[in-house]
């Protein structure tokens, strides 16, 4: 690399010229070291020379030589194929550089792969080899182990070991050496000299001008972005020229030194050091408080689980006091457990065995305690967390500045409301980890937005356990209603939480919500259960009931479970209630309580289908030549598979980011009024748009319109022509409405327009765009959540057609038909007969809803509606031939119905 007048500038709010006019070369197999003080330029330099400055990073330079190219003409993709394998990158911060989401192993691997160093088979066998090279001890175990699982030290080291795997012609190495203990960074060191040795150039950029002395053949002195001296190691070091460069030397630390000023003034940064002695604290017994220790910890003990199933001892038996004014150093190599004794101490992490006290209040161990006053939850608890004011009182400097940081913050601290830190699935304890296997990761933690909200759905910390009680308490003293004994059985749940998962919604001020669910390995049945805790005060009104039912039934689907008990306690709302009801559909059964002299629906139980077959389950395969999408279901008691090729009926629209299908909006929407000529209604029988305008032109106006229904894949709507050929319209709504107010058709009479078009937009927007939703989404958790919904909303209308709601009516709208009966009975004819196929979550069928059973089959009846030509293309008669209509594949069986084609045709 050969670099000459580089300069950095980063635009934006304030431009800062962070480097200005540096030069250097560097042969293979030399290793040139930037020294300097935090923020005189080191990092900004090393990351600009492979490409990583950041976006608003303005790069100019007289010459940037990068391996025989120019550096200032590579695109990204060139700048990839040289980062890894040419150029190896050790970034300062481990546990910032390391993928949380990926374990140590498959982030090595991940240059193996990508620049095919070594053959497919060889990759675990490298991966060992590098780790061990980098001192890492049980490679095969700690290369299945995450980031966060690893002491400091460890991160440091895989992260050294990732930037080897490449075999690059240079290594640059920012502060490589900052984590590690003296007997590893001897190590560390040992290695780097054996790879320049084989022709490995190294550009080291560090602080610690030890390391430098040992491994660099030149040192290049940075101050403020400017290079203020350069030349051979021994020479800088031994006999500097520059006033900065002495101040350095100078602020070594050393035996002879102590007790004096090291560095000089802030204001005066190039003088030389204040020679003044410094005046040691003097502590004597009179200062030390004998007392009350400070912080005392008895016969300690933590130890994790391993990929391998085994167990590692972090800390084992460890007891300490610290008493005012005294200092306390724990000091020990990489992954002795000093770090996870630190979180002991500060109950970030609680111990298997012993006691831990801070000023004399216990808050580990068997029978710990707060310094909070006792509530009535505190007596059903065997421990707490440390509580708020007392943890004011301890404060932590973490080993990871970086990651300790909120990057929504600025350093100062008025910008940083008083809000709780936000979490990730990472976050969470391996001990909560463990006991959340073999669940997916990607169920531990959800980001929601929610009325505006910015929400987290994730697992509880075993420290939020008390602040659970905390918020059901609360709950059930603000007009909740409950049995006795359900509030009784909420009170274990510190004791309950050792055999399940808890799981909470939060905002930046805690807990909102809960539920809990079992750990999965105490599962005995196929049957899960679980309660939803309760919803507190801060988030009445959130429909937050509906989001923890969602989870717990989506963690009981991926354990392959078949049948969920729901225990809803007090905080079963109207809308809830009805959500569970219908967006389940298979209930079994139910319990209800009597409370406050009012009965209470407490508990039901649902029967969901197998994941192995149900269509919710299933594969959907996207193939990228032509963009036809394809999905094969089977479903539990099926006796066949439901294959369609679901491009040919996809509508027109676009799946967004999040995997949500969006269908487009009418081209032609219409004009204010129909053209005065014959028109003709070209309809495709697959498509939920259409059937509502058909059957509208045929009742209405048979003889102004005629229709025409072509197979599937020849639109996807229904379209209006004149005689011309000219499109009026493909607006499935307008269609039907303006051709019976055309006609005057009692279907949509002049008195209720209005309250009809709302209906239709409804059935548009909420059926028929659920449906599309529902079938042709890419993302899993979409089409689940879009299909409760759709289940839902359908119980609604069901409730809304029940004698009990008062209204006695035949119809939607009265005992009167409308286009908009027309509307959703063509799309619930063929949500039984055709989409059903593809949907999962037991693909309900219309049998399920009474009520909109009943209506449907009225419908049906309707003389002069639905002609012959129509039953055969609706699927309900089978052609000339004996066959049915199935161009979306067979139609589903449904449970206790042996043919839902004769159920459907059975209108008396």
């Amino acid at each position: 690399m050969e670099v000459r007048n580089l300069d950095v500038r980063f635009t934006g709010a304030r431009r800062v010229h962070a480097v200005r006019g540096v030069s250097f070369t560097i042969n293979p197999g030399e290793a040139l070291a930037i020294v300097g003080e935090s923020g005189s330029g080191k990092s900004v330099t090393s990351r600009s020379i492979v490409g990583l400055a950041g976006d608003n990073a303005e790069l100019t330079a007289d010459q940037f030589s990068v391996i025989g190219q120019d550096g200032l003409r590579l695109r990204e993709g060139q700048w990839r194929a040289i980062r890894g394998r040419r150029i190896g990158f050790v970034l300062q911060d481990a546990l910032t550089s390391l993928d949380p989401l990926r374990t140590i192993g498959r982030e090595i691997t991940e240059t193996l792969r990508a620049h095919r160093i070594v053959p497919r088979r060889q990759y675990g066998e490298r991966v060992d080899e590098l780790l061990r090279e980098v001192g890492i001890p049980d490679p095969q175990v700690r290369s299945r182990q995450y980031p966060h699982q690893l002491s400091g030290g460890l991160r440091q080291r895989a992260l050294i070991a990732s930037a080897l795997a490449g075999a690059p012609d240079l290594l640059i190495a920012d502060e490589p050496t900052t984590a590690l203990d003296v007997t590893v960074q001897a190590q560390i060191l040992d290695l780097l000299e054996s790879r320049r040795a084989e022709g490995t150039a190294l550009l080291l950029v560090s602080h610690d001008l030890a390391v430098v002395s040992r491994v660099a053949d030149r040192v290049l002195v940075m101050h403020d972005g400017v290079v203020v001296e350069q030349g051979p190691t021994e020479k800088v070091l031994t006999a500097p020229e520059h006033e900065y460069t002495k101040a350095l030397l100078a602020a070594v630390p050393s035996a002879s030194t102590r007790g004096t000023r090291l560095s000089a003034s802030p204001g005066i940064r190039l003088r030389a050091r204040a020679e003044a002695p410094l005046r040691l604290r003097q502590e004597t017994e009179g200062q030390v408080d004998t007392g009350t220790p400070v912080l005392a910890a008895h016969n300690v003990s933590k130890s994790f689980p391993l990929p391998d199933g085994g167990t590692r001892t972090a800390v084992d038996h460890v007891s300490l006091t610290l008493k005012a004014g005294q200092k306390l150093g724990i000091v020990g190599e990489s992954g002795s457990g000093k770090s996870t004794l630190a979180r002991l101490l500060l109950d970030l992490t609680r111990p298997d065995e012993g006691s831990i006290e801070i000023g004399g209040v216990q808050i580990s161990g068997p029978s710990g305690q707060d310094s909070r006053p006792p509530t009535p939850w505190a007596r059903h608890r065997s421990a707490r967390s440390l509580s708020p004011a007392l943890r004011r009182q301890v404060q932590f400097i973490s080993q990871d500045p970086l990651g300790s940081f909120d990057p929504r913050y600025t350093t100062d601290p008025r910008d940083a409301p008083d809000v709780r830190r936000p979490l990730d699935a990472h976050d969470l304890p391996p001990e909560v980890i463990a006991s959340l296997s073999p669940i997916p990761s990607t169920l531990w933690f959800r980001e929601l937005q929610v009325h505006g909200r910015e929400l987290a759905l994730r697992h509880a910390l075993p420290e939020e356990y008390p602040e659970v009680g905390d918020v059901l308490e609360t709950a059930f003293t603000t007009g909740c209603t409950s049995t006795p004994e359900y509030v009784a059985s909420l009170h274990a749940i510190t004791e309950r939480a050792r055999t399940s998962n808890v799981w909470v919604i939060t905002d930046d001020r805690g807990v909102l919500a809960a539920v809990l669910t079992p750990m999965p390995r105490f599962l005995d049945s196929d049957t899960f259960t679980f309660n939803i805790l309760g919803v507190g005060p801060r988030a009445r009104g959130l429909g937050l009931g509906r989001v923890l039912t969602d989870h717990a039934v989506a963690v009981a689907r991926a354990l392959g479970l078949r049948r969920v008990d729901i225990h809803s306690g007090p905080q079963m709302t109207w809308a809830h209630r009805m959500y569970l009801d219908y967006g389940f559909v298979r209930r079994i059964d139910w319990e209800t309580a009597v409370v406050d002299g009012h009965q209470r629906l407490r508990s039901f139980s649902y029967r969901i289908t197998d994941p192995a077959q149900s269509s919710a389950a299933s594969e959907y395969r996207l193939e990228t030549s032509g963009g036809s999408v394809s999905t094969e279901t089977a479903h539990a008691g099926s006796a066949h598979t439901a294959t369609a090729d679901l491009a040919s009926h996809r509508p027109a629209g676009e799946v967004d980011d999040a995997g949500r299908f969006i269908a487009e909006e009418p081209s032609l929407p219409g004009p204010a009024e129909l053209p005065d000529t014959p028109l003709h209604l070209m309809a495709p029988t697959d498509s939920p748009r259409s059937w509502g305008a058909v059957l509208g032109a045929r009742f209405a106006a048979p003889d102004w319109v005629s229709v025409e229904l072509t197979g599937p894949g020849s639109a996807s709507s229904p379209q209006l022509v004149d005689a011309s050929g000219n499109l009026v319209s493909d607006d499935w709504a307008w269609i039907s409405r303006s051709l019976a107010a055309a006609a005057d058709s009692p279907l949509y009479p002049a008195a209720r327009r209005d309250e009809i078009d709302r209906l239709e937009r409804l059935i548009d927007e909420e059926v028929i765009g659920g449906l599309e939703q529902a079938i042709f989404s890419t993302d899993q958790p979409v089409r689940d959540a879009v299909e409760r919904l759709l289940f839902a909303r359908l119980g609604m209308l069901d409730l809304a057609l029940h004698p009990a709601a008062g209204r006695g009516q035949r119809f939607l709208l009265g005992n009167e038909l409308s286009t908009a009966d027309l509307a959703l009975f063509g799309t619930l004819v063929g949500w039984d007969l055709c989409y059903r196929g593809h949907l999962g979550w037991g693909s309900a069928s219309l049998v399920d809803y009474p009520q909109l059973w009943a209506w449907a089959r009225r419908v049906l009846a309707v003389e002069g509606l639905v002609g012959a030509e129509d039953r055969v293309l609706l699927g309900l008669e089978p052609d000339a031939n004996g066959s049915f209509h199935e161009a979306w594949g067979p139609a589903e069986p449904v449970e206790g119905v042996p043919d839902i084609r004769a159920a459907w045709r059975a209108t008396d």
